[in-house]
């Protein structure tokens, strides 16, 4: 059912996204996500105020000036950082991205799904434009990986649409035994509700789907 309406539910979809979305950007940043570490630190996850391109037109190739209809806008980053009752802070992870004119709301896209902190790293899950899920390993010394979950495997729509806010969750576990990452991701529309699990495809960060499953929660019935 779900895909034989999918093409009127993405419409649908994007209206009411786009309906949400504010007219102008922020001007401070916005925290995504924060976690008391203990011993005065926090993890913070941030989205810096976007710079305009007209700003940047002397650092900027060219070849994406110059594009007639899909040269950025501007740019924002995403940022890890760990902060300190002492004022300091180190920043762990930062990521740049580019506002089209076609696409005004991809400021509003990103979303923080799930972060764990781990002895050694730090896991963040991330939906980002048209509802792409990455999965990052951060560390406080080394280096950072990445990874996209292709949508296929876990997407109800097989669609890159914006996500509107309760749509998609997830959830980071770890096998004591395989000493392996694993992540469900929750894709919830109309009344059905699509899990897919994910585990680490051994020493490599790649992730592979072990298990999918679907429940029907009626329209009355608050998501689980």
């Amino acid at each position: 059912m779900i895909r034989a309406t999918s093409f009127c539910l993405c419409l649908g979809l994007c209206a009411v996204f786009n309906a949400a979305q504010a007219t102008t950007q922020p001007s401070t940043e916005i925290v995504m996500y924060q976690q008391e570490l203990g011993e005065g630190r926090k993890l913070v996850v941030t989205k810096e105020p976007v710079v305009l391109a007209s700003a940047l037109k002397d650092l900027l190739p060219p070849s994406i000036v110059d594009r007639a209809n899909s040269a950025p806008t501007g740019f924002f980053s995403i940022n890890v950082e760990l902060r300190f009752a002492s004022g300091q802070s180190l920043r762990l992870w930062s990521d740049h991205r580019a506002i089209h004119r076609e696409r005004p709301t991809e400021y509003g896209e990103y979303q923080v799904l799930d972060v764990v902190v781990m002895p050694n790293r730090i896991l963040l899950a991330m939906a980002t434009v048209g509802s792409q899920i990455y999965l990052h390993e951060i560390s406080v010394y080394g280096r950072t990986q990445s990874y996209g979950l292709p949508g296929l495997d876990w997407n109800l729509l097989a669609a890159a649409i914006p996500a509107p806010p309760g749509r998609l969750s997830a959830k980071w576990s770890y096998d004591e035994r395989q000493k392996l990452v694993q992540i469900e991701v929750v894709d919830f529309l109309q009344e059905t509700k699509q899990h897919t699990f994910f585990e680490q495809k051994g020493d490599a960060w790649e992730f592979v789907r072990v298990k999918q499953w679907q429940e029907t929660v009626p329209a009355t019935q608050p998501g689980k």
